[in-house]
């Protein structure tokens, strides 16, 4: 329970909420990781903006759950196959943007994710294809990628993918060309 304002010591509510800040601050350095949940209840009720130190102490707390609990590690392993199921759609959508057929967009896009984190068979291609468009139905908002939640390799630029697909497009002018 947060102390109520006790008249007298201080000027104001402003000058004993800064000093009580200053105290968890204190508190939090020297481990008591219990400080961060009353730093952060005392901000919210009120409405002080997070010092810094509050904000990094969430920050770890959060991501320290996220790789010490069951829950967490679910979550991390969930959100770890919906970026690779992600990375693969996106391929496949380009394949079909350029007109090929589903089983060549996700032969392409086998081929285009080689060596990367996310390469997969075709199969494996279109089964991370099919999730993204079902779990997709529920939200966009699944697929967000994170700033602050690392994957084991960064998600391929944007340029590369562009590089890729000029490519592909002269060889597909060619062999339709060639085949008239």
């Amino acid at each position: 329970m947060i102390p109520s304002f006790p008249a007298g010591r201080w000027r104001d509510l402003k000058e004993f909420l800064s000093w009580d800040l200053g105290h968890l601050e204190r508190a939090f350095a020297t481990g008591n990781k219990g400080a961060v949940l009353d730093a952060v209840v005392l901000c919210l009720e009120h409405r002080i903006i997070f010092p810094e130190w509050l904000g990094l102490g969430v920050i770890d707390a959060v991501k320290g759950n996220l790789d010490a609990t069951p829950a967490g590690r679910r979550w991390l392993r969930r959100f770890r196959q919906d970026m690779i199921d992600f990375e693969r759609a996106e391929e496949v959508l380009q394949g079909r943007e350029h007109g090929l057929h589903w089983s060549e967009a996700y032969a392409l896009a086998a081929v285009a994710l080689r060596g990367t984190r996310v390469a997969g068979s075709e199969d494996a291609i279109q089964k991370s294809y099919q999730r993204f468009k079902r779990n997709g139905k529920r939200g966009t908002y699944r697929y967000r990628v994170l700033n602050m939640v690392h994957l084991r390799e960064a998600p391929r630029s944007e340029p590369q993918r562009r590089e890729f697909w000029e490519y592909m497009n002269v060889i597909m002018a060619n062999v339709r060309a060639s085949g008239d």
